[in-house]
């Protein structure tokens, strides 16, 4: 299976403080890194165009320089499954459980092993919400339905993975576990790039490989030592 080595924007007509621009993005870094300096109103909207859930105006998205929204399903498929993603708490089907909801995805791509059910269930027991993973998203608390879709983010095992605002509304144990994982996920290799937006600051407890910034039309990714060098100059 070919992998997902880059995730590109050209051209996106994107909306900022209430100026048009036609924004560019390149994401085929590796590392863990912070979204930064963007409106809130937006990075949402940011988000959906790069993972395909909504398709810009203007512009183009390419996976592996394939242009997502000309090429086939078949062929884009096995690129989409790479990236994983954590963005919305609504997300989650009503109708089913926590549990079907993680599991949902492995069973639509066909990608359920052995260990998938025992995995599932590890997850819930690593978050502490075991007990509820049974009932459906309206008779669970918040924070576990947010849990819930974190899981789910990573259930197919990404290579490149989307997270808005992970921590918001977690006790602080699940968010140490969650940015466990996450980290050990990414020092063993199998995940290759992470973009995080995070609101709560609890993102400092993350081994960050640096930040996201838009500069007039272009998302620009910095490493930690420039930032330091550009704060020493």
């Amino acid at each position: 299976m070919e992998e997902l080595k880059s995730i590109q924007l050209k051209n996106v007509r994107w909306l900022e403080h209430e100026k048009e621009l036609s924004i560019q993005l390149k994401w085929d870094q590796s590392g863990i890194w912070r979204l930064s300096n963007i409106a809130m109103f937006s990075k949402s909207d940011f988000f959906r165009i790069i993972a395909g859930i909504i398709y810009p105006v203007d512009g183009t998205v390419l996976f592996n320089e394939l242009n997502i929204h000309q090429e086939s399903f078949e062929k884009i498929l096995p690129l989409r499954l790479q990236l994983g993603y954590g963005i919305d708490v609504g997300g989650l089907l009503s109708n089913r459980t926590l549990y079907e909801n993680v599991l949902l995805p492995l069973q639509y791509h066909r990608r359920i092993r052995d260990s998938s059910l025992t995995e599932i269930d590890l997850f819930f027991k690593k978050f502490q919400i075991y007990h509820e993973r049974h009932q459906r998203p309206a008779f669970s608390a918040g924070r576990s339905r947010k849990i819930t879709v974190l899981i789910r983010s990573l259930i197919l095992k990404p290579r490149f993975l989307i997270l808005d605002d992970p921590f918001s509304g977690l006790l602080d144990n699940q968010k140490d576990q969650f940015i466990k994982l996450v980290q050990e996920l990414f020092e063993s290799g199998k995940l290759y790039s992470v973009i995080f937006f995070d609101s709560t600051e609890y993102y400092q407890n993350f081994k960050i490989n640096g930040i996201i910034e838009l500069q007039s039309d272009s998302f620009v990714f910095k490493p930690i030592d420039q930032i330091k060098k550009e704060k020493a100059s």
